[in-house]
């Protein structure tokens, strides 16, 4: 109770590098939602994959992230000729530009060769788990003891996006084709491309760190 009496409100919402993680975890979900709440209906309905089939084909982009993830958070532990500042910027963009890459390629391939599509699916979910060392690192470093306040936070970006990314994708796919599909993947792309703020991360750090009371 006392701990959290204390909390530096203000100093946490003045920090612009925190501000950077919470922007970051709604583009990430905004990826992820479509990602895996959509992928079924993405493959069944435009890929033309057989519906007993979906249900594996839909489980490689998570169990791609799932792996990436594990690698990326190791290889940002044992990198130290780097900053952690850098390395959060790094992977950040790392994850950000790349899955946004894969799925610009993605919106323009059509649905001629299926397999590849799938593939390039699988990498624009895969190369998002570089966010282990980026923003999901960057907030328990930046904020320390008061870590929960805005790691807790990030959750809020999962609700926020579970309400939007339904009505976006639903409302743009009315006849599940790949023109439409084309325009998902662009405008979550672009929400991506738009909430790396990798210039932020770090900005401020010092005082961000010394939220210490």
């Amino acid at each position: 109770k006392r701990a959290l009496q204390s909390i530096p409100y203000v100093a946490i919402l003045s920090t612009p590098a925190i501000w950077a993680v919470w922007i970051a975890s709604i583009g990430n979900f905004t990826c992820v939602n479509m990602m895996f709440l959509f992928s079924p209906k993405y493959l069944s309905t435009v890929l033309g994959f057989a519906v007993h089939k979906t249900g594996i084909t839909a489980a490689l982009p998570p169990l791609a992230q799932f792996l990436s993830k594990l690698a990326f958070g190791m290889l940002s532990d044992r990198v130290k000729f780097i900053s952690e500042t850098n390395k959060f910027r790094i992977f950040n963009s790392i994850a950000f530009f790349g899955s946004a890459a894969f799925l610009t390629i993605l919106a323009f391939m059509g649905d001629v060769y299926k397999n590849y599509n799938m593939i390039v699916f699988g990498c624009a979910a895969g190369v998002l788990g570089a966010t282990t060392g980026g923003f999901f690192k960057a907030g328990p470093v930046l904020s320390k003891q008061y870590s929960h306040f805005v790691t807790g936070n990030i959750s809020l970006g999962i609700t926020i996006t579970m309400l939007i990314v339904p009505f976006i994708v639903n409302s743009l796919t009315h006849h599940s084709t790949q023109e439409e599909w084309k325009w998902v993947f662009l405008i979550v792309a672009a929400v991506m491309a738009s909430c790396d703020k990798r210039h932020l991360l770090g900005v401020h750090q010092r005082r961000a760190m010394s939220m210490d009371t």
